[in-house]
């Protein structure tokens, strides 16, 4: 920025003590946004993180949760455009920014753009210390393209350097049984040994219970079992739809079985 604008020049060049105002403002808003989506007052911090980024376009950390709050749809509509918008704008600022990198690579992943997406979660990898979350989602992304050995190989990979990962054990279940999968019927025995690993590990996960659930429903003589995941899925979070919708539809095919067998 210009301090001595040129003679007759009439624009308004920025000084630096305006930039640091417009920076302490910016902050401010931030670090509001962050208390509001700590507290899941979502579309606050959307708009407390909007106005940081609109005060000061430089600011990467806040172009960091807002792109990882329009990514998830919490908050404000979700949108992965614009969400890599801002998220590639936060990586520009700053490389080393771990979420930025690995929603940035879930957003791409999302769009088919698998070049560029692997190599936001290869540089995710590298930034993560802690337990593999950024390995784990590159697996399940992999998963999702259809490359389900190279998924396999970084799921175990993952779980090598954290056996208690829940989120590694519970996708690398999933990636077994996704209906893409051609070995998805094979794979049912192995998928529900790691799912119960998830439970064993952190009885407290609802998404474990649900997958679980979901999975026992297929095995002969284990409707009960199955009916007790997923209730205990919605227990922890009431809000659980697909745990909800699956036990909906065990009770209409118990109904529907119940009235062909009094017919």
């Amino acid at each position: 920025f210009s301090h001595h604008p040129p003679r007759g020049d009439r624009r308004h060049y920025v000084t630096e003590d305006e930039i640091r105002v417009l920076l302490d403002v910016a902050n401010s808003d931030y670090k509001k946004g962050l208390l509001c989506e700590k507290t899941k007052r979502y579309e606050e911090a959307v708009l407390l993180l909007t106005r940081a980024v609109g005060r000061y376009p430089g600011h990467s950390m806040a172009l960091e949760r807002l792109g990882v709050l329009i990514y998830a749809g919490r908050g404000t509509t979700q949108s992965y455009v614009r969400s890599i918008e801002l998220l590639s704008t936060a990586v520009r600022l700053d490389p080393t920014l771990l979420n930025a990198n690995l929603f940035l690579g879930l957003a791409l992943a999302r769009q088919n753009r698998e070049t560029e997406a692997r190599h936001c979660f290869e540089r995710a990898i590298l930034l993560d210390t802690r337990p593999p979350l950024a390995l784990s989602k590159y697996a399940d992304s992999v998963a999702d393209w259809g490359y389900f050995a190279e998924a396999e190989a970084l799921f175990r990979k993952a779980i090598k350097r954290d056996k208690n990962c829940v989120v590694a054990i519970r996708d690398y279940g999933r990636s077994l049984v996704r209906d893409h999968n051609p070995e998805a019927e094979n794979n049912l025995g192995r998928a529900i040994e790691l799912f119960e690993r998830g439970v064993a590990i952190d009885p407290g996960d609802a998404e474990s219970h649900y997958r679980l659930g979901d999975a026992l429903v297929c095995v002969d003589g284990e409707e009960e079992r199955a009916i007790s995941h997923l209730e205990r899925a919605l227990k922890i979070k009431p809000a659980h739809a697909k745990a909800a919708a699956r036990i909906a539809e065990i009770e209409a095919d118990r109904d529907g079985l119940d009235e062909n067998s009094q017919a």
